[in-house]
């Protein structure tokens, strides 16, 4: 059963670093669904928030995700704003809505069938972090950075909204531009380069002792581990 859902998640994060489409059929044509870039997602919560009910009663795009299954005209909505290869398009209204009549020709089953993909794609991130270890490293990350600010006299501003935490980011480490960050890739893959990116935080002895975190020949040894070498840890803290 670990087995078949390593493989799986594996699988599924192969299919999010291609960005592959999801082809379907309606009115005798082949359309594609794409995976959601950070505009997409935030044309459709805009969108759809507005005509689910308003930013007041729905709050995130799940939310709204959970509106949408008795809603026809919505998915048609959804499925549309993913159908543009060059994701941009979709903010051209006269574009959207001849993409709306299109996929409208779709039949039901295949419509949900969409929807679930799209729910799916919405929480791949949360289960790649979880199945990587990725927020027990944010964790470390966390104390070792609590730990070096009690005697840094540097401090740290702002990143507070998705222009500091993601758009800047991505754009000074990897020189892409604001359009490119916004359409050019899918959400997904922005978030996990941006969870996984190398982080180094050098830490003095005491830091690593405070922290709880020692570092022998360059391995940082997981204390919540219990296949920890009690005896090994005792003579490196006292080195």
């Amino acid at each position: 059963m670990a087995h078949n859902q390593d493989k799986s998640i594996l699988s599924n994060v192969a299919e999010t670093i291609m960005e592959m489409p999801i082809g379907y059929n309606a009115g005798g044509h082949t359309y594609y669904m794409y995976p959601p870039s950070l505009g997409t997602a935030m044309l459709i919560e805009r969108l759809l928030g507005e005509e689910v009910g308003g930013s007041e009663k729905l709050s995130g795009l799940y939310n709204i995700l959970k509106e949408l299954r008795h809603n026809k005209e919505l998915v048609v909505k959804l499925v549309a704003v993913c159908s543009f290869e060059k994701r941009s398009d979709a903010l051209k209204k006269n574009l959207r809505d001849e993409m709306e009549r299109n996929v409208r020709y779709a039949d039901d089953n295949q419509l949900m069938q969409l929807l679930m993909l799209f729910s799916a794609w919405n929480k791949d991130v949360k289960e790649f972090t979880k199945y990587f270890g990725l927020d027990k490293e944010q964790e470390y990350i966390k104390r070792c950075m609590d730990v070096k600010g009690k005697d840094d006299y540097s401090l740290s501003f702002n990143g507070r909204s998705v222009y500091g935490k993601m758009i800047d980011v991505a754009c000074e480490r990897y020189g892409w531009t604001m359009d490119y960050v916004v359409w050019g890739i899918s959400i997904n893959n922005l978030q996990m380069l941006l969870a996984d990116h190398i982080t180094h935080v050098y830490l003095t002895k005491k830091e690593r002792q405070q922290v709880n975190v020692p570092k022998r020949d360059g391995v940082v040894i997981n204390m919540d581990s219990k296949n920890v070498d009690k005896k090994m840890l005792l003579s490196l803290m006292k080195k």
